[in-house]
C-alpha cells in the first residue's frame, strides 16, 4: 500500500507541474450555471439563463462539462471549491444522461468526489464516505486514462483523498463539475496562480 501511495504522489507532483488547460463547456451547462473568466468559472445563479435547449445540455442537475475529452494519456487539473458547499468534481463518459436526475455512480459513466454540507463522498455505488483531514480550498483531479484511473487530491495538505480505481472508461471521457450550492463560484484554477 505505501509503495502505491508514494507512485501516485510521484504521479500527481509530476503531473501538476504539466496541468490540463481545461475550460468549460457552455453548451453543456445547466441554466442555472452562469460560465465566465476565460471559460474557467461557473456559478449557480437564482434564476435561470436564457439559454438554447440543446441535447447536451443537462437541464435538471446543475453540472457542466469541460470543452475537451480525454481518450488516451494523463490529466491533472485543479479546481477551487472554498465557496461552495455542495459540489461534485470528477470525470464523465461522453455518453451519460443529460436530461432528468441523474446518479453519479461509475455504471452510469461517472466518477465523482463531492461534498454534502460538511461530509466528502466518493460517489461509488454505494457512495463511500471520504476522511478529510484538512478542508480543501482545491481539488486536485488526476485520470489517468491508460490505466483506468481517477484521483482526487487535497491541495490544501497534498493529501490523497480517494482513487477510483479499474475504470471502464470505453469512450472518451470528459471533466464534470456540479455545483449546487446556490449562488457561488467555483473555478478551474491555473496551477501558476499562488495557492
Amino acid at each position: 500500500m505505501q509503495n502505491d501511495q508514494l507512485q501516485n504522489e510521484y504521479e500527481w507532483r509530476k503531473a501538476r507541474n504539466k496541468p490540463d488547460n481545461i475550460t468549460l463547456d457552455a453548451g453543456t451547462a445547466h441554466p442555472n450555471l452562469s460560465i465566465f473568466g476565460d471559460q474557467k468559472c461557473f456559478k449557480h445563479e437564482v434564476q435561470p439563463q436564457n439559454v438554447p435547449p440543446n441535447p447536451e445540455r443537462f437541464d435538471s442537475t446543475v453540472c457542466v462539462l469541460g470543452s475537451e475529452g480525454f481518450s488516451s494519456d494523463k490529466h491533472y487539473w485543479e479546481v477551487d471549491v472554498t465557496s461552495s458547499t455542495d459540489w461534485d468534481l470528477g470525470v464523465a463518459r461522453k455518453s451519460i444522461q443529460r436530461k432528468g436526475k441523474i446518479s453519479l455512480s461509475p455504471k452510469e459513466g461517472f466518477w465523482a468526489l463531492g461534498l454534502s454540507g460538511r461530509d466528502y463522498w466518493a460517489k461509488t455505488d454505494p457512495w463511500t464516505r471520504v476522511m478529510v483531514q484538512k478542508k480543501p480550498k482545491k481539488i486536485g483531479v488526476y485520470v489517468s486514462y491508460p490505466e483506468g484511473r481517477v484521483t482526487f487530491f487535497n491541495v490544501t495538505d497534498m493529501s490523497v483523498l480517494f482513487t477510483f480505481n479499474d475504470c471502464s472508461f470505453l469512450e472518451d471521457v470528459y471533466p464534470f463539475f456540479k455545483n449546487s450550492h446556490k449562488e457561488t463560484t467555483m473555478r478551474v484554477c491555473s496551477i501558476k496562480e499562488e495557492d
